[in-house]
């Protein structure tokens, strides 16, 4: 890297400070202090537009005069010390980079027996001259932005004095540059780097250059500037409810990712918040829990990179809409409940037990009940028929009442029963489920009509109407059989439609 440009003049000639000849007056004559010659005149270009000049130190001599040399000779500086830092030219205007200048010294001392200027010195004779070109300093404002997931855009100021500029790109930042792009007009300002891969930090340099005398000049690089490409848009697949409050969320991998952001929102176009990170470029599906039965939510993907730099997330994949309707839920319609069990918003009468049959499925379910010493809970299982369509809620229901804190007992459980076409029961439809019908029992006006009694906190085996069961089976869109308008109260029956 060029840390200046050092210039001594090898065949110019002296400049002349003082005249020829001097003219005698009477009594005065030149002064025998007359300073020496001064040499070793450098001029060193800064990358700042500026020259410094450096000489030796001349015996005799109380200062220096600094001379701009070329078509005309001006005196820029006089200084006491051996250096100057030129910052303009003899007409006070600044250096221009990519400029030739000319420079020559010469010293000084007083003299107050004779002085041909009248100023009262003596000056001694010039340096050689010196030529030095104005080192052009590399693009301000230069900065580098991903534009997409292989191309980055650089942009810079002009250089005063470029003909063109020299780009270098690493992947790391202080090491491995390699030249990308050599720009030869000094009036661009702008290059997109392409051809790139996505979600990588990419490092870039910049200097500028100016071919004097067939030789190719050039300025320091600048400081590394970094940018990161960008990573394509996941490609959002499905989003599908798998129990009452989970979704799985699938997605198409994209290139250059190292994970995906999940966003939810129960509006399409706004409130979406993060739900879930995941780790690795190379996963494509992701489960996500906390939603609530009933309700619709919108998903949508992010993809994110390298991380050293902010901007290194994909654009939002699509949008894709889920309803948590896998199971019922308790503030279903009944337009809803029958669009669930019959796929249309009436309710349907199966108007034999054979073609009810075919809607018909066994569920079987673990259960907590009494052991042989009438004490100790054990695990059981029951097996019973529901509607297909229902079946994954009981299924849930069940999980949740084992799971409980109350540890339910139930000893018998019984779902779909065909009674009879003229049966408006919803055990024709298998959409209600008697448990424990002995200690629970239907009485109407008084009159028990099935069953034998109905003790809660006292018999284990009755459902208190407040109790975890009651309440889970409410959660899920089912009622106990409760009619006080009717004076009826089925303490066993738990229905879809409630009935």
């Amino acid at each position: 890297m060029d840390k200046g440009i050092i210039a001594r003049g090898k065949n110019a000639g002296r400049v002349l400070i003082l005249a020829a000849v001097l003219m005698l007056y009477a009594g005065i004559g030149v002064s025998a202090a007359e300073p020496g010659r001064v040499t070793g005149l450098k001029a060193v270009s800064g990358f700042d537009a500026t020259i410094e000049l450096s000489w030796d130190r001349v015996s005799g001599a109380e200062g220096y005069v600094v001379y701009e040399m070329g078509a005309s000779q001006r005196e820029i500086a006089r200084v006491t010390g051996n250096s100057y830092k030129v910052t303009k030219d003899s007409a006070g205007a600044a250096l221009v980079p990519g400029t030739f200048y000319q420079y020559a010294v010469c010293g000084y001392a007083s003299d107050s027996e004779a002085s041909v200027t009248g100023d009262g010195l003596v000056y001694g004779t010039a340096s050689e001259t010196v030529k030095v070109l104005v080192a052009i300093q590399p693009p301000a404002g230069f900065a580098a932005t991903g534009l997409s997931q292989k191309v980055i855009r650089l942009t810079w100021q002009e250089s005063a004095g470029a003909q063109g500029y020299q780009i270098c790109r690493s992947t790391k930042e202080t090491t491995g540059y390699k030249t990308v792009k050599t720009i030869k007009k000094g009036s661009t300002v702008k290059f997109d780097n392409k051809k790139l891969k996505p979600s990588i930090v990419y490092y870039y340099k910049i200097r500028s250059y100016r071919k004097v005398d067939g030789k190719t000049l050039y300025s320091e690089y600048s400081e590394p500037i970094a940018a990161v490409t960008l990573i394509k848009a996941p490609k959002l697949k499905s989003v599908k409810a798998i129990s009452n409050d989970t979704v799985t969320v699938k997605w198409k991998k994209s290139a250059g990712a190292a994970g995906y952001f999940i966003y939810r929102s129960t509006k399409k176009k706004s409130g979406y918040k993060k739900v879930k990170t995941v780790k690795g470029g190379g996963s494509t599906s992701a489960q996500v829990k906390g939603n609530e039965s009933g309700k619709k939510y919108y998903f949508k993907v992010v993809a994110y990179g390298n991380k050293k730099l902010k901007k290194t997330y994909s654009a939002n994949s699509k949008i894709i809409a889920v309803t948590m309707n896998l199971l019922a839920y308790e503030k279903e319609t009944y337009a809803q409940k029958c669009k669930r069990i019959f796929g249309k918003k009436q309710y349907v009468t199966y108007a034999t037990a054979e073609e009810a049959e075919k809607h018909m499925t066994s569920v079987t379910v673990a259960v907590w009940d009494f052991g042989k010493d009438g004490v100790t809970k054990v695990t059981k299982y029951k097996t019973f028929k529901v509607h297909k369509n229902i079946a994954p809620t009981v299924k849930q229901i069940f999980e949740e009442i084992y799971n409980g804190k109350e540890k339910f007992p139930i000893k018998a459980v019984g779902g779909y029963s065909w009674r009879g076409s003229a049966s408006s029961s919803e055990h024709n439809q298998g959409l209600a489920i008697d448990i424990n019908p002995d200690e629970n029992y239907m009485i109407d006006n008084g009159t028990i009509l099935s069953g034998k009694l109905y003790e809660p906190g006292v018999n284990p085996y009755s459902i208190p109407t407040n109790g975890e069961v009651a309440k889970i089976f409410k959660k899920y869109g089912f009622s106990q059989g409760l009619w006080p308008f009717k004076n009826r109260y089925d303490y066993m029956h738990f229905s879809y439609f409630g009935t």
